[in-house]
């Protein structure tokens, strides 16, 4: 684990630990690890994961680490109310799930990328290690022409 890593686990937990709504939720119940016959509902921060995104300018990379909200209420409504609560998100799938979801069925959720330079920019401000190429030109030059009211100064075509 990188210090990195570390560092992003020990702020996820300190603003874990420090919210009234999760307190009021599992009590001091936020763990990496629980302890054996911990009670329920509690939270632990899982597994993390990094990815090197390195250039041959600037150093960096992407981390990833999962929270799970433990229950053993009925259904998901306690489990969700307490996700909502530490995190403060809603998640919305854009596909139904292929199997039957169950209490205590596991799950990730991660950031997508869609390739896009502007979700890159905006979203993850990691526009320096974007490894597309967001200026080269489509298809639709190849069908263009030259026109008296385009400026050909070797400027950008995209306004930046």
């Amino acid at each position: 684990m990188t210090s990195a890593s570390w560092a992003l686990q020990q702020a996820i937990f300190a603003k874990l630990t420090a919210s009234e709504a999760v307190s009021s939720a599992v009590g001091t119940r936020v763990f990496d690890m629980p302890p054996r016959d911990t009670a329920f509902p509690y939270i632990t921060i899982g597994d993390g994961g990094e990815t090197n995104w390195d250039t041959a300018t600037e150093p960096g990379s992407q981390h990833s680490l999962a929270v799970h909200v433990w229950s053993r209420a009925g259904g998901h409504q306690e489990a969700k109310r307490h996700a909502a609560t530490a995190s403060a998100v809603t998640i919305e799938l854009w596909q139904a799930m292929s199997e039957a979801v169950a209490p205590g069925d596991g799950f990730t959720v991660s950031a997508g990328c869609d390739k896009q330079f502007a979700t890159c920019k905006a979203k993850f401000a990691n526009q320096a290690n974007f490894r597309g190429f967001p200026y080269m030109p489509g298809n639709d030059v190849v069908l263009s022409y030259p026109a008296s009211s385009t400026p050909l100064d070797g400027g950008s075509r995209y306004g930046n």
